[in-house]
């Protein structure tokens, strides 16, 4: 009886001894998958708010807020993005009271140049710090030429956005902060509307906040399969790029383009236009009624830059119609072009902070012509 006992109270002990190893083994293959993904993928963390700091968010895109359909940066907040997936930097982005990247604004005065720069994540630059974006470059550099305003900047743009929704943020927000110039930071797939929000990820529970493991497996398992139709109807033109002869064959750069329809190719889709035209003439009325210049600064995809052809169709278009309606444009083509033997984009379309300098220098020097 004894002999068994013992040997039961030895059964158990040596269960017992294998399980914490083997629940200890699990913890430290979790823990380490953990620390990975920390040290290697994109995500963000809340500098502001004590409830919510060490609260993490698996989307590159910071915090946002919801109204309605539309999408906005969360006013007066601070963040910091970790090894953003087009930099690998880590980045600190801080809003404003009306939820734009940067500083916040005073009251206007007599001798103060404003200029609102509408646009997507090519305006915003999340991926890089706000020295580096070429908004904050073109104030400096315009408040060097221009010592006797004040040159102020707001900074109204959001990964993501169309047109359409680049005028919503305008009304919405961007005209409270009295801008003498709106430059509109056009890129070639404005037509479209926005894909993918990071809402579509459903509400993340107290494990998916604050584990990265946890998020990255919802996201990649389950959102990943939902969305896999959409990403193969927009993205379909990464895989074309290496099976065509884009850069020396024109009518293989036109055959990615209709690849690309749904991003940057719908810039040659002559149907994309009419929403192009509808949102200028909607602009044109704000800027009547507002008293304001419009600037439409015109963003290439890397392609038209890498290209040993100029293909310019979009540029184009988008000049005759700024044209129509006295709007003062900027092709920012031929000047990326000039460099095209560096190394200019992370991608398709986001400039490196090299490429954001001549961006700004450009835009700059054509901007004095308001002066």
């Amino acid at each position: 009886m004894i002999l068994l006992i013992e040997h039961n109270y030895y059964m158990i002990k040596k269960t017992i001894i294998v399980a914490a190893i083997t629940i200890s083994a699990c913890l430290v293959v979790l823990l380490t998958f953990e620390f990975f993904l920390r040290k290697s993928v994109s995500y963000i963390t809340n500098e502001t708010l004590e409830q919510t700091k060490g609260v993490v968010q698996f989307d590159p895109e910071f915090l946002v807020e919801y109204k309605g359909n539309n999408r906005r940066l969360r006013p007066n907040v601070k963040v910091l993005i970790h090894n953003h997936y087009l930099s690998g930097k880590d980045v600190s982005i801080q809003t404003n009271s009306f939820g734009f990247r940067g500083e916040g604004l005073e009251e206007k005065k007599d001798n103060e140049l404003r200029i609102l720069f509408l646009g997507d994540s090519i305006t915003i630059g999340d991926y890089l710090n706000q020295e580096e974006v070429f908004p904050w470059i073109t104030q400096s550099i315009l408040q060097s030429q221009i010592p006797t305003k004040s040159i102020s900047i707001a900074v109204a743009a959001l990964t993501n956005l169309g047109l359409d929704e680049e005028v919503s943020l305008l009304k919405e927000s961007g005209l409270a902060t009295k801008p003498d110039i709106v430059v509109l930071n056009f890129y070639l797939n404005d037509s479209r509307p926005p894909w993918g929000f990071s809402g579509e990820t459903g509400n993340r529970g107290w494990l998916r906040k604050r584990s990265l493991l946890a998020e990255t497996i919802y996201t990649r398992l389950i959102i990943g399969r939902a969305s896999c139709r959409q990403r193969e109807l927009r993205f379909s033109w990464i895989d074309m790029q290496n099976k065509l002869d884009w850069q020396n064959n024109k009518s293989d750069f036109l055959k990615l383009a209709n690849s690309a329809k749904y991003d940057w190719g719908a810039a040659w889709d002559e149907s994309s236009w009419v929403v192009v035209e509808n949102g200028f003439k909607e602009l044109k009325n704000l800027a009547d009624e507002f008293n304001f210049k419009v600037f439409i600064a015109i963003h290439p995809v890397s392609f038209q830059v890498y290209a040993n052809f100029i293909e310019e169709t979009p540029q184009q278009k988008l000049k005759e119609i700024s044209n129509l309606l006295k709007f003062t444009s900027i092709d920012l083509l031929p000047i990326l072009r000039t460099h095209k033997k560096e190394d200019l984009f992370y991608d398709q379309c986001h400039p490196k902070a090299f490429t954001n300098k001549l961006i700004a220098k450009e835009i700059a020097e054509n901007l004095n012509i308001f002066n």
